[in-house]
C-alpha cells in the first residue's frame, strides 16, 4: 500500500500542474484557482503527497451558509441563515484510486472542519459535488442531500464525530 503525507496547505513552491483526478473541471480548477483562492482568502486547499513527492490527493474548505429552509429538521435552533463549513472540492488523482486516499481526505477534513467550528462557529459541513456519481460516496458517511438539489449534501457538525468514528473503520 501507498503511503501518503499527511494533509498540509497548498504552497507556490507544489507543482499542480500534472495533478489528474479525471475529471477536467476539477483539474482545471485546482491547476488555475487554487492557489488565487488561497492567497485571496476565499478558500484553503490542503494537499497529500505520494511517496515519490507528487500531489496524490487534495481537497477545498471554506466558510459558508446555507438559508434554514434548505436544512429542514437539522435546522432547528440555528439561526438563518446557518453558518457551515464547505467541502468546496475534494480529488484523487487518478494513479491513486481504489487506495483509500479519498476515505483519508474526508477524514482530516471533518476534522478539520470540527477543530474550526470550536473557534468560529460552523453548524454544519457541506459538500457541494460537481459530479453525481460522487454523492454515494459522502452519503455512505452520514451526509444527506439537501432538499431538491441532487448534489449539495450535509452533515450537522454534531454528527460529524460519528463520520469520524465510522471513516477510522474504514482505513
Amino acid at each position: 500500500m501507498t503511503s501518503y503525507t499527511p494533509p498540509r496547505a497548498l504552497t507556490r513552491r507544489d507543482k499542480v500542474g500534472k495533478f489528474d483526478c479525471g475529471v477536467d473541471s476539477l483539474n482545471s480548477w485546482f491547476r488555475t484557482l487554487a492557489l488565487r483562492n488561497q492567497e485571496s482568502g476565499a478558500s484553503r486547499t490542503f494537499i497529500t503527497l505520494d511517496g515519490e513527492g507528487r500531489i496524490a490527493g487534495f481537497y477545498s474548505l471554506s466558510s459558508f451558509s446555507i438559508v434554514k429552509a434548505e436544512v429542514g429538521n437539522a435546522g432547528l435552533g440555528m439561526p438563518d441563515p446557518t453558518p457551515a463549513t464547505l467541502i468546496g472540492r475534494l480529488a484523487v488523482h487518478v494513479d491513486h484510486r481504489g487506495q483509500g486516499l479519498g476515505v483519508s481526505l474526508l477524514r482530516d477534513t471533518v476534522e478539520r472542519a470540527i477543530r474550526v467550528s470550536l473557534e468560529i462557529g460552523s453548524a454544519a459541513i457541506i459538500a457541494h459535488d460537481r459530479d453525481e456519481s460522487v454523492v454515494s460516496f459522502y452519503e455512505q458517511f452520514g451526509f444527506a442531500r439537501l432538499g431538491g438539489d441532487r448534489k449539495t449534501l450535509m452533515i450537522p457538525m454534531g454528527d460529524a464525530v460519528a463520520t469520524i468514528r465510522s471513516l477510522e473503520t474504514e482505513s
